[in-house]
């Protein structure tokens, strides 16, 4: 699609609906710390990946410019109906 370009993927973990705010934060600050390790950057490169951390409210973010995005990428495709 015009431009979109090659879209990359990402691999994100959720929490339900709810989850209380410091929990979150926790749960964040931890993934962050264990995604330093060799043993997660060994894993990474692996799977030709590269670790780019970001914290709750920049993922968040993230995900609401990408839905933006797809969406209206999604609603301009002519699916022959």
């Amino acid at each position: 699609m015009p431009g979109f370009g090659r879209a990359s993927g990402f691999i994100g973990l959720f929490a339900p609906a709810g989850t209380p705010a410091p929990m979150v934060k926790k749960f964040s600050q931890e993934v962050a710390a264990i995604l330093t390790t060799p043993a997660a950057q060994a894993a990474a490169s692996t799977l030709t990946s590269a670790i780019a951390y970001e914290d709750d409210a920049t993922f968040a973010r993230f995900l609401a410019a990408e839905s933006v995005k797809w969406k209206q990428a999604l609603s301009s495709v002519d699916l022959g109906q």
